[in-house]
């Protein structure tokens, strides 16, 4: 009787401890068996000036209202990315990167943009993590700065 080598054995073993491994996404109000998409998804504002322009903010965050948490996703940017944003005014809202940042039932965050030390822009939206990427549930994704 002969033996299977190893080596053919090892990448099996491989593939089936992969298979079981745990999944987080079971946690909370999400079903352990979600089929997820790998694509990441941001939701972003589109600022522009009264002209239609594109405005270059100096600083922008989201909030999250219910506990003032920030999240600065200029500084997680790199210049090429932050000059790209500047450059078109579209900027990132909240990206999946902060998915488990908000609850399956939606919670309500705050763009604020600032230009020259003034706040030119804050915006609401209610965001859910849909258990498997950020979702936009409302909130006006174009704006025109300093039109409030």
């Amino acid at each position: 009787m002969k033996h299977t080598p190893l080596y053919l054995l090892l990448p099996l073993i491989c593939l089936i401890l992969s298979c079981a491994k745990k999944d987080d996404r079971g946690k909370g109000d999400c079903p352990t068996d979600l089929m997820c998409t790998m694509e990441y998804r941001t939701i972003t504002i589109s600022v522009t000036d009264t002209n239609g322009a594109p405005v270059a903010l100096d600083e922008y965050r989201t909030v999250r209202l219910s506990d003032n948490r920030e999240f600065d996703l200029r500084h997680d940017a790199g210049n090429w990315e932050d000059s790209g944003r500047r450059a078109t005014g579209i900027y990132p809202v909240l990206t999946d990167s902060q998915q488990k940042e908000a609850s399956t039932a939606g919670e309500l965050f705050e763009f604020r943009g600032e230009k020259d030390n003034k706040v030119l822009v804050r915006e609401q939206f209610r965001i859910r993590d849909n258990c498997c990427h950020v979702e936009l549930l409302s909130g006006n994704t174009t704006v025109v700065a300093g039109s409030r």
